[in-house]
């Protein structure tokens, strides 16, 4: 983690290398209700469950809704583009 942003609401942000991305990426977590859910939301994001490369932003401040940003211009490869 590079760095750790609390605004004046208490809401987070970590700015942080994330695996297999070519750059930082900033994971906002916001406040700090439901923060389990939101721990497994990340974890899930991180572990493989989305391709994370080109990653700007995720957001799992809303662990049921999470939003990801892409860089502009990414490619990234559909399932079909990969499939043999």
């Amino acid at each position: 983690m590079r760095e750790l942003r609390v605004d004046a609401s208490g809401a987070v942000t970590l700015v942080a290398r994330v695996p297999g991305g070519s750059a930082e990426a900033e994971l906002v977590l916001g406040d700090a209700e439901d923060l389990p859910a939101k721990a497994v939301a990340l974890e899930s994001l991180l572990s493989g469950a989305v391709e994370l490369g080109c990653l700007e932003r995720a957001d799992v401040s809303v662990p049921t809704r999470v939003t990801i940003l892409r860089s502009a211009g990414c490619t990234i490869p559909t399932p079909a583009d990969t499939a043999e």
